[in-house]
């Protein structure tokens, strides 16, 4: 139980975070967003960059259109989630300030919007600011009912608060709204071997494993 318990938490630190959509950014920035020829040709560079995973690239070009005065919400939040993946929190945490009322404007039907307060809500928890973080994820809920990844948070901060039963419901609530959410499923079987639930935290633990896309 033990070395499966590892094998999954090694999978939850090296799963890919923040690429949902990643892929449909340009023509969605295209269609909706501030597209101006002083910066699109780095903007779409990052959007690229982005959905292929290579962060700092993306961020360099991010980086570029801002400074030319791109204003967009959207650019905004990847550039964030670029600084929040080099460890700039921070830095991170005022440009998403400054994507959330572009967001709302430009793109008010757009799962970003809560996307943007999810990623908000992860870099205030893990500053050791639980409060803050929670209204941040509740936002995010709020925001899109049927993102599960503020459910798996929300079941993270209350697992650290030792808020067993709520972290439970959170975590099964994420997996409900999404059975392929690989994080929710180990961090529910972490759960349940802290519980001394051998039994179900394997079979969570297997069936993250099973959901892993690199598994042969």
């Amino acid at each position: 139980m033990k070395a499966r318990l590892i094998t999954a938490a090694l999978l939850l630190l090296s799963l890919p975070c923040l690429a949902q959509q990643a892929s449909e950014d340009w023509p969605h920035y295209h269609v909706t967003g501030a597209a101006d020829a002083r910066w699109d040709a780095c903007v779409k560079k990052g959007f690229d960059l982005f959905a292929r995973g290579s962060v700092s690239k993306a961020g360099a070009q991010f980086d570029k259109a801002v400074k030319a005065g791109c204003p967009d919400g959207l650019v905004l939040f990847r550039l964030a989630a670029c600084h929040y993946y080099d460890g700039q929190p921070e830095r991170a945490l005022a440009l998403l300030d400054r994507a959330i009322p572009d967001l709302d404007s430009r793109y008010p039907r757009s799962l970003h919007r809560a996307q943007v307060h999810n990623l908000k809500g992860i870099i205030l928890m893990e500053g050791g600011k639980p409060r803050l973080a929670e209204a941040e994820f509740k936002t995010a809920l709020k925001l899109s009912p049927s993102f599960s990844d503020p459910h798996n948070n929300l079941g993270k901060l209350y697992t650290m608060e030792r808020r067993r039963g709520e972290a439970s419901l959170e975590f099964e609530q994420a997996i409900q709204l999404d059975p392929k959410n690989i994080q929710a499923q180990i961090n529910l079987g972490i759960l349940h071997e802290l519980d001394g639930n051998h039994d179900e935290a394997l079979a969570a633990c297997n069936k993250a494993l099973s959901l892993d896309p690199r598994d042969p």
